[in-house]
């Protein structure tokens, strides 16, 4: 005999043998008898002190169900018919991919556009909710399979320009095996254009499905072309934008890593102005620049002035009674490189060569793709093998959404003179009242 509960309380019992499927079914709709719960009794064992049964098979489903009708409409779509084959939608308005924008279509799936003339566009999932995601490469059955980031999202793609230069490659797979060196990573920079249209592009580079700023090309913001991945050394990209900003006199501008830009004062002239970096909320650094220019704050990388922080000073304006400044681009990137040599392991991935031009990785080991299994190989990018005697297999890239979780303020204790002398000052409040007086 056994018994289902819900919130504590039973709701339904019956009685099993060994190897049977306990069934609990509920109405949907108008949909009747549905089960929601099956568990499969392996077997059951009766002893003179303890008796015990084995469960080896649980299946549920929410009895939480969404209602969809001809005419119903989820975003941009509608529902034009629903059978037990199949579901179909069509958009009932037009849609204009606009250049730039990320709307939604449907649910959680949205539409990206890339900001350029050229039209080109892609199918997103929104992934704003805590919660683990997949950006799934393209499923194969080949001994020989290449992804890049048009069938591997998890790859870095330039939908602006177009460009991408991230591939992952799998050659002469032996069974389930994939062979030390037959799964090869190769990565290399691409020009990005800064979100300020008033600088030339800078290199960026896709690292085990994460985007790392590489370089400097020459001139793009007034400097020479600068390459840390020559280095062996990348950096996180921590702002990229061309929002426009008014600062006043004594104004600062949060940046990130602690950073903040100060405006200070303006020239008789109305030409020239006094800015200040700041870290912490102590000033590091004072400057004298212009307007139509770019501030930037560098640091030495291996004997060169690598430039941490860009701000574009749009117009400078000196009123009668008020002076400000507009800004109206910011970039800046990490001062904790990630560096990345030679021989360097990743999960089942070594690093064999590192030049300005490209990172090249293989395994150095044999990779078993056995059945059902997820294989780690690199940083967050995974191997998905299906549960079949056919070798089926997709790489992915695993994304963690954590909760902001915010402390809970402690509440803050009343003094016991507080307590004390509330119902005094009530008594004077009265008396106060009762003889005509106002008390402030």
């Amino acid at each position: 005999m056994v018994a289902l509960f819900k919130d504590g309380e039973c709701i339904y019992e019956t009685i099993l043998s060994e190897g049977s499927t306990f069934t609990y079914k509920k109405d949907l709709g108008c949909a009747e008898d549905i089960p929601i719960i099956v568990i499969h009794i392996d077997t059951v064992f009766r002893g003179l002190e303890t008796s015990t049964i084995n469960i080896d098979g649980i299946f549920q489903i929410s009895d939480n169900y969404i209602n969809i009708e001809d005419g119903d409409r989820f975003g941009l779509m509608e529902i034009k018919t629903v059978n037990s084959e199949e579901i179909t939608m069509e958009n009932s308005n037009e849609v204009s991919l606009t250049k730039g924008k990320t709307f939604n279509l449907m649910g959680k799936i949205n539409i990206k556009v890339g900001d350029c003339d050229t039209l080109r566009f892609t199918l997103t999932v929104d992934t704003s909710e805590p919660g683990i995601y997949q950006l799934r490469g393209t499923v194969t059955e080949e001994t020989n399979y290449t992804w890049t980031p048009l069938n591997f999202e998890g790859l870095l793609y330039d939908m602006n320009s177009g460009e991408y230069n991230e591939t992952l490659e799998l050659t002469n797979l032996d069974g389930r095996s994939i062979d030390s060196g037959h799964l090869s990573y190769i990565t290399a920079p691409i020009n990005i254009s800064f979100k300020y249209s008033g600088w030339d592009d800078y290199e960026s580079i896709g690292f085990m499905g994460e985007k790392y700023f590489a370089g400097y090309k020459d001139k793009s913001i007034g400097y020479k072309g600068i390459s840390l991945i020559k280095t062996g050394r990348l950096g996180k990209i921590l702002i990229d934008e061309d929002e426009n900003h008014t600062l006043y006199i004594g104004n600062s501008l949060s940046l990130a890593d602690g950073y903040s830009f100060r405006f200070d004062e303006i020239s008789q002239d109305g030409d020239s102005i006094m800015v200040a970096l700041l870290r912490d909320g102590e000033e590091i650094r004072s400057d004298i620049i212009n307007d139509d220019s770019t501030y930037t704050y560098t640091k030495e990388i291996d004997d060169e002035d690598v430039p941490m922080i860009a701000i574009h000073i749009d117009r400078i304006f000196r009123g009668m009674e008020t002076d400000s400044i507009s800004v109206n681009g910011i970039f800046q990137i990490s001062e904790e490189f990630k560096k990345v040599e030679k021989e360097d392991s990743y999960g089942k991935m070594v690093i064999n060569s590192v030049t300005e031009n490209q990172i090249e990785i293989t395994n150095n080991e044999s990779i078993n793709l056995s059945k059902g299994e997820t294989i780690n190989i690199m940083g967050d990018i995974k191997i998905k093998v299906a549960d079949s005697n056919t070798v089926r297999f997709y790489p992915f890239q695993e994304i963690k959404v954590a909760v902001d979780e915010l402390p809970t303020p402690e509440p803050t204790p009343i003094p016991e003179f507080n307590i004390i002398l509330l119902p005094v000052m009530v008594i004077i409040g009265l008396m106060l009242l009762l003889s005509g007086k106002k008390s402030v």
